[in-house]
């Protein structure tokens, strides 16, 4: 199962919530499960490094309290670094809790 499939999956178990309609004007008020960085040349923005737009806004990870609050463009990187001044890093202990791709396709099929 690759990357669309299990993200088509996880739509089809919710699909009021969840799309993975490219187009926005297809998806609604429906969270886009983006399966598409999943291939040779694909890319993808890394935690803390700053986007190409005006203003050069930082791509941040989000703790779940802070998502509700979050905007595109709202984290320039003077602001990240005051905000993981007085805040641990909501990444610090990924690799304490990664699992594993296989696992969870098997439990999806």
């Amino acid at each position: 199962m690759g990357s669309r499939a299990l993200a088509d999956a996880v739509a089809a178990g919710d699909p009021d919530r969840l799309t993975t309609a490219q187009r926005k004007d297809k998806r609604g008020d429906r969270i886009f499960l983006d399966a598409n960085r999943d291939g040779y040349a694909q890319t993808f923005v890394a935690p803390y490094s700053l986007r190409a737009r005006p203003g050069a806004a930082a791509a941040t990870p989000l703790d779940w309290r802070e998502l509700g609050k979050a905007e595109p463009d709202g984290r320039s990187l003077a602001k990240e670094k005051q905000r993981l001044a007085f805040k641990d890093d909501p990444w610090r202990d990924l690799d304490d809790h990664a699992g594993s791709a296989e696992a969870a396709r098997k439990q999806l099929t």
